[in-house]
């Protein structure tokens, strides 16, 4: 059994991403303790771009640069 802790707001959007919806995540409206986790589940749903913009955690955000071909000759093209 897991448990996440996350505002009701962006749980909502969460649940509109995942029933399809399109939904505009701003890393400015999410607190910032919950961006890697919100970005965690835009990658999970395929939303690459979208986890990207908003994700904190270093490793994960050049998984995510390396998967949309942000890398180029060793270095991080941040667009």
């Amino acid at each position: 059994m897991f448990s996440y802790e996350l505002p009701f707001g962006l749980a909502k959007s969460l649940s509109q991403i995942a029933s399809g919806k399109q939904v505009e995540l701003e890393a400015a409206d999410i607190l910032p303790e919950y961006r890697d986790r919100a970005a965690k589940f835009l990658d999970a749903f395929g939303l690459k771009s979208g986890a990207y913009e908003i994700v904190q955690n270093s490793d994960h955000k050049f998984e995510l640069a390396v998967g949309m071909n942000r890398i180029r000759e060793g270095t991080w093209v941040d667009m």
